[in-house]
Formats: structure tokens, sequence, C-alpha cells
């Protein structure tokens, strides 16, 4: 039965687990091409012949507010909200249940970070907290000095967490104590992408003006990848190897180690998320509807699947299909080998959140205050 998320969904706050919806309208798929060199590039389009759905709905939990992205644990999946809900959420990973959660006057603009049975969040009133990941019980709170974009990161007992003005606080993990702090810049600017690197033990930071890298013994800059002005890229790494995506258009392919640049393509627009990397492929979709296939070693382009509106996030693997997010709130199921359109759920709202998935379901959350949890129907 063709019906509308909205429809599909009650209005009330908690859990609805019903069948999934789908939508046979046609997608407009009139956007210009990009130019390319040659004319080998695969190209396929939304509304590529009739398609199966792929995905079923398992479950809804409403949030209240702009949902970010998630953290999965074996038995409880977490997610946070922005305004409205300002609230982060537990939630059985089997029926959405809420186990638990913890309000804030200003709620969250990144996700948390599980870590040893510990979850770790950064708050818009600036504040990082550890909480007990079963119960919810608060372990600490440290403060900062402003909003966070990136999600804190945790190694070897230390919390690394960020703030508006792009500095870097080393926090003990079991105590909420300041070990030391990298110290920002006017020009580097706020952090949008943290991450760290365990084989070169890096710290990795996108940043308004490129990626850095600290080394996580000195605290030291190790190098520095430069892009334009407000690029904020995003990052994903593989075998050594630090894929970027940013606002200025590009994905840069960095050698982890040495900062040296392997490749760099032009996407023709601006990338707002992280690249998803698998079997040697680099898939990213730009504000101009496309998601592109990149040869993970070279950075030839493999193929493009045209949307036919602006992709709003990362896309993600599902079992054997390639899950593809629009601004038009649907989900196009692709073969992640060839871009060919296999099937489509209709979300109902855009999610701009990255979503995350295990061997089972796929999670994400939209905009308009949703946690999903999609399986695969097939």
């Amino acid at each position: 039965m063709n019906c509308n998320r909205r429809e599909c969904i009650a209005s009330t706050a908690g859990v609805i687990g019903i069948a999934g919806c789908s939508d046979d309208s046609d997608t407009d798929s009139s956007s210009d091409e990009i130019e390319q060199a040659g004319d080998e590039t695969q190209e396929t389009h939304s509304d590529d012949n009739e398609a199966e759905t792929h995905l079923t709905q398992e479950w809804a939990f409403e949030t209240g507010g702009s949902t970010n992205t998630s953290a999965i644990g074996s038995e409880l999946v977490y997610t946070s909200s922005g305004h409205q809900s300002n609230t982060l959420y537990a939630l059985n990973v089997e029926n959405g249940a809420e186990e638990w959660s913890y309000r804030t006057e200003q709620g969250f603009d990144a996700g948390p970070t599980l870590d040893d049975e510990v979850l770790y969040i950064g708050s818009n009133e600036g504040y990082l907290y550890a909480f007990d990941a079963k119960s919810g019980e608060e372990e600490w709170r440290f403060e900062i000095n402003g909003q966070t974009r990136a999600s804190p990161v945790a190694k070897d007992g230390t919390v690394y967490a960020t703030e508006n003005s792009g500095e870097i606080y080393l926090i003990d993990a079991e105590t909420g104590v300041e070990q030391d702090r990298i110290e920002g810049s006017n020009r580097a600017g706020q952090i949008n992408s943290l991450m760290s690197i365990d084989t070169e033990e890096l710290l990795i930071a996108g940043m308004r003006n490129g990626v850095r890298a600290y080394d996580l013994d000195t605290t030291n800059e190790r190098w520095l990848v430069e892009t334009e002005l407000d690029a904020y890229p995003s990052l994903t790494a593989a075998n050594g190897v630090l894929f970027a995506a940013g606002m200025d258009r590009h994905i840069y392919a960095i050698d982890t180690d040495s900062g040296s640049i392997e490749w760099e393509v032009d996407s023709g627009q601006s990338i707002e998320h992280n690249p998803l990397v698998s079997d040697g492929l680099v898939y990213a979709g730009n504000h101009e509807g496309y998601l592109f296939a990149f040869d993970q070693e070279t950075g030839e382009e493999e193929w493009r699947f045209d949307a036919g509106n602006l992709i709003s996030t990362s896309p993600a693997l599902l079992d054997e299909y390639l899950c593809v997010f629009s601004n038009q709130t649907t989900v196009y199921v692709l073969d992640p080998e060839s871009g060919a359109r296999e099937g489509e759920f209709d979300l109902g709202s855009n999610a701009s959140s990255r979503p995350v998935s295990t061997d089972e379901r796929l999670y994400v959350g939209t905009d308009d205050g949703f946690l999903f949890s999609l399986t695969d129907d097939s």
C-alpha cells in the first residue's frame, strides 16, 4: 500500500512499529550534467525503470526535534535532538522503546559517542557529558567554552572534545578532569568533524580552512592540508588514507602518515557529509543531486547516480544495497557496484544527519524529529 509517512505515523511521541511505505511516483531528474573528461562514466537516474521498495520500517521514535547521528550498542541505540526537544535518548534496538533520556536547556548539534559502556556527548550550552550507557546516570560533566558541531572522540582513557573557536580539550575519561588543550585559531575556526587514526596515532580535525592532524602523544600538529575557507570537510578513513569532502566541492584522498594528497576531484557542487568507503569505492553525494562512486586508489569516477535533488547526507550500506538520501524525502536503494536503482522508500522528511548501519538495521534521524530503524525486506 502506498502511503505518506505522516499518514502512517501517529502524531503522539513514542514508538510506532509499522510496515514500510513506498512511493511509486517518478522523480524529476532534470538537473544539468556535470562536465567530465571522457564519456565512459556510467550514469543512472532516479526514474530509471520500475523499482521495488527493498526497505521496511521496523520502528520509528519521535524525538521532538531535529535528530542527530546515532551511536549503536548491543542492546541500545543512542540519539540526540536539537531545538524544541533538546534531549538525549537511549532506545531499545529491537522495538525502539525508550530506556532512558536526559534533557538539557539548549539541546545538541552533534551525536553521542559510545566507548566502554560510557556515552559521551557535547551540548549547546557548553558542557561535555559522560553517562553510564546502560542506566543513563550522569558520571561527570566538563565545561567548555561554547557549542560543538563534532561528536567527541574517546581513545585510551582520554576524551577529545571541541568547541566553536576550534580548541580541542583532552579530558580524562574516568574523572572528567582536563589533561591538556590544543589551542584553536580564528582562521582555523570551528571544527566540523573529529576522528582518530589508530595506526598512525593521530587525531584529525576537519576545520573551516582544511584538515589538521595532531600527534596523540605530543598534541603537536603533524600535518595540514589547506582547503578554501568555509569548506568544513567531513572525514572518513580506510587503509591508511583519509577521505575528506567539503563545501569547497572537492574530495581529497590524503595519506594519513605524511599528509600528502594522493588524489583530489571536483564534484561540481558542495558536499556536506562524510564519504563512504567500501570494496574499493568511495561514495559521496553533492548538492546538485549526484551520488558519485570513485575508485579508492586512483580517484577515477566509476559511475554516478542522479537523484534529481540535493543529496542531504552520507550514503549508507544495508546488506547488499547502497542507500542514498535525497532532499525530496526519498531513500534510493542502489546496486553499490553499478549504481543501478533497485528500489526506493519514502521517508517522509529530509534526513541531514549521517545514517548508521549494522548487519541488520539502518538508523537514520530526520529533520522533523524522528529516528527510523529500517531493515532490508528482500
